[in-house]
């Protein structure tokens, strides 16, 4: 059976992020997001790209901050999607931990479709936690409490640490 871009794509990118994760020294940024996306979800890639943005400011790096789906909806979004308990209509959301060992993620639900210039970008749920990842990556001792925010849901990931579950789920699809 011969794989799409997206599958390929993501499947070489969940390899890339696992790998990393098992190489990094642990505490160097204080999040790892993880966005699972449609294609058509435009305004969660401009959400993405804010992260990007702002994780490269503040030295994050690959391993804390990657998207699946951005080409279409892949067997890795779609495996990804209920080990951090939810379901294909959960699209767009980005999951988020703090430690790579965390047996939890942080949800937050993100805009379907194209971006709504009606909606301030500053106003919206994803706005708050980047402002909170910002002060946490300034300050050395600085904790991050993504509970905190209004529209966060914490979703256990069994008795899996995340390194592990990559890992699992990457031998499953390569």
């Amino acid at each position: 059976m011969t794989q799409s871009h997206a599958d390929t794509h993501d499947l070489d990118k969940l390899s890339r992020w696992h790998n990393d994760l098992i190489s990094e020294t642990p505490g160097a940024f204080p999040v790892y997001a993880v966005f699972l996306v449609s294609g058509e979800d435009r305004d969660a890639h401009g959400v993405f790209r804010a992260f990007r943005t702002s994780f490269e400011e503040h030295g994050g790096s690959f391993q804390h901050l990657v998207i699946f789906g951005q080409h279409g909806v892949s067997g890795a979004t779609r495996s990804l999607l209920p080990e951090f308990g939810l379901s294909a209509d959960s699209l767009p959301s980005l999951a988020m931990f703090t430690q790579r060992d965390a047996k939890s993620v942080h949800i937050l639900q993100l805009i379907e479709g194209d971006p709504d210039p009606s909606r301030p970008a500053e106003s919206q749920p994803w706005r708050k936690v980047l402002n909170q990842v910002e002060e946490a990556a300034g300050e050395q001792e600085a904790v991050l409490d993504l509970s905190s925010i209004q529209g966060i849901v914490e979703q256990e990931t069994g008795n899996r640490p995340m390194v592990e579950l990559l890992g699992k789920l990457l031998s499953e699809l390569s």
